[in-house]
């Protein structure tokens, strides 16, 4: 009997599904807990794609917390043939308010400026080599780079952004 994959996607769809309309569902019910909140512009978004492994992901962007201005950045990740890099879209904050931490398959960022305050962290779609990482800003985008690297052992490196 020949296995039908195609159920597997769909299932797989379904619960997507089910997650997006969750997270709206919970933006609404924040929305109405407390309207001062309203009276500033907000952000929510999400993602849909595919895994390396094969697996479609949901990823959410923007206001994490509305009310206290929290944000998630828009982030984007491009595998080249020895290279990871790592896009983060933070507007309104300095080059000396971003604060990274490296390890092989993930990457933390936290951003606090005045206005503005960005918390995330990225799994990494391939493992990298912390040591190789370079950071550079300009114009609100923030860019990691990272050489590839075969799965040995679990480094860990602050980094600084230049």
């Amino acid at each position: 009997m020949v296995e039908d994959d195609s159920k597997d996607i769909f299932d797989d769809i379904d619960r997507l599904m089910d997650r997006i309309e969750e997270e709206i569902e919970g933006v609404v019910s924040g929305f109405k807990k407390d309207v001062d909140h309203l009276k500033r512009p907000f952000v929510k978004g999400f993602s849909l794609g595919i895994s390396p492994d094969g697996s479609p992901f949901f990823k959410t962007f923007g206001d994490y917390d509305a009310v206290h201005g929290r944000r998630e950045p828009l982030t984007e990740q491009t595998v080249g043939d020895d290279f990871l890099s790592v896009i983060l879209e933070v507007p309104g904050v300095e080059k000396e308010d971003i604060h990274l931490e490296v390890a092989e398959e993930s990457l933390a960022f936290s951003a606090k400026s005045k206005a503005k305050e960005y918390r995330t962290e990225v799994q990494l779609k391939e493992t990298v080599d912390p040591d190789s990482a370079a950071a550079t800003y300009r114009n609100g985008v923030l860019e990691v780079r990272f050489k590839l690297k075969g799965k040995t052992n679990k480094g860990y490196k602050e980094l600084k952004v230049q």
